[in-house]
């Protein structure tokens, strides 16, 4: 009697013990039309091949999940290929649907039209709204891309707390941005430049300009006119800042459209500047003087022609009528 009591012992423990270890099922393929969430509260279950004609669950992922709905309570190690990819835990490999959401840490990529991650993302995030509330190492190339730390954003709308690389869209904004930001409207909030300058160039004509960006790139916005009111014209350029102890100095392209007196913001005159310049500044207390030259090309569809040209009188010789360019020279003050 004895013998048996041992014996059922021993097997109770045999059997406690291989439940106590034998905490993962691994499924190699699980076809899923609603979710399946786990055999108990104490069993894993891992998928290798998950085929979700509608939603499928798994605790973990190790391998590819394939259809609508791919819902993985905690790690993924392979692809999640569906509608919508959700995944609780980091996520080693790529999430590619319409919807890619993470927990974790992606280290991979994810490509979609919604991304978005709570932790750091480790490559590419490829789609219409990327998003991460975490950093990100590798670029985000969208319409919109948020995060708070990244070295690369390329989209219209692009929004970090440190840039420490590019920002290239249509309106640019960082806390602080240690890289260079490249757009129409580009805002740093901390550390940033905003100056107003005005200046007189070889045409006689009088400009007035908002310098706004980062200490490395930055936007100016232009407004001309001649004394006359004859020539006005709406500016935007793009350009480098070098700065030094007292002084700086920067290069900058700038394009400028005219239009008709009295028809400002209406109707313009058919005729567009476009100046490559490079200018120094020296600050005397609160005001920087500034002087430098530049390289013009008026491109000239006005029906009368524009009443433009260089004080001192030289063209290039490859000017003509429509197609004029020659040096010329500016001298102002920035404040």
């Amino acid at each position: 009697m004895k013998k048996v009591v041992a014996a059922l012992m021993l097997l109770v423990i045999v059997v406690a013990a291989v439940s106590a270890e034998d905490r993962r099922v691994v499924v190699p393929v699980n076809v899923s039309f609603f979710p399946f969430y786990g055999l108990s509260p104490s069993v894993t279950v891992v998928n290798n091949v998950q085929l979700n004609i509608g939603v499928g669950y798994a605790d973990e992922l190790d391998g590819v999940a394939i259809g609508v709905v791919s819902v993985i309570g905690d790690s993924v190690n392979g692809t999640q290929v569906n509608v919508v990819n959700l995944a609780g835990g980091s996520v080693t490999g790529a999430q590619i649907g319409v919807v890619n959401l993470t927990a974790g840490s992606v280290s991979g990529a994810q490509v979609g039209v919604v991304n978005g991650t709570i932790g750091d993302v480790r490559g590419p995030q490829v789609g219409v709204v990327n998003t991460s509330l975490s950093g990100v190492q590798g670029p985000q190339i969208g319409v919109v891309n948020v995060s708070r730390q990244s070295p690369l954003q390329t989209g219209v709308v692009n929004a970090t707390v440190d840039a420490s690389g590019v920002q290239l869209g249509v309106v640019n904004v960082a806390v602080r941005n240690s890289g260079a930001p490249i757009g129409i409207v580009s805002v740093v909030l901390e550390g940033g430049q905003t100056h107003v300058e005005s200046w007189v160039d070889e045409t006689g004509l009088v400009s007035v300009g908002l310098v706004h960006g980062s200490q490395r790139t930055y936007n100016i916005y232009t407004v001309s006119s001649d004394v006359t009111l004859e020539n006005v014209a709406l500016g935007l350029g793009l350009g480098a800042h070098f700065a030094g102890e007292h002084s700086w100095s920067r290069v900058e392209v700038l394009g400028s459209t005219f239009y008709e007196a009295g028809g400002i913001f209406r109707s313009s005159s058919g005729a567009t500047r476009f100046s490559a310049r490079g200018y120094v500044g020296y600050q005397v207390g609160p005001v920087a003087l500034i002087g430098g030259v530049s390289f013009n090309y008026l491109m000239d569809f006005s029906e009368d022609g524009l009443d433009l040209a260089p004080l001192h009188g030289f063209e290039f010789d490859f000017s003509i009528d429509r197609h004029r360019f020659w040096p010329g020279a500016f001298i102002g003050v920035q404040l």
